[in-house]
């Protein structure tokens, strides 16, 4: 099975909110690391920043589903609050 099936019913598509930053600018040297923020740069989070996010999920029932699918032993509010902590 491809990982895209596996992960389908857990994925909700959104779309970028545009900037009024223009691209620019220019590489000045060797690069030696690059770094994301994850949230806002490389994934739309629904709920913003994750520290914003709370303890609250609206897709607990998907990570239930998950969560007894793969035998993980462990409620889905606590592998929230685990995520928080």
């Amino acid at each position: 099975m491809a990982h895209e099936e596996l992960i389908a019913d857990y994925l909700e598509p959104m779309l970028p909110l545009p900037t009024s930053i223009t691209p620019g600018g220019a590489i000045t040297g060797n690069i030696q690391c690059i770094l994301f923020d994850i949230y806002g740069t490389l994934f739309i989070s629904g709920s913003g920043d994750i520290s914003a996010a709370g303890n609250a999920s609206p897709s607990l029932e998907k990570l239930e589903n998950l969560v007894q699918k793969y035998e993980v032993g462990k409620t889905p509010q606590a592998l929230v609050e685990e995520l928080h902590d």
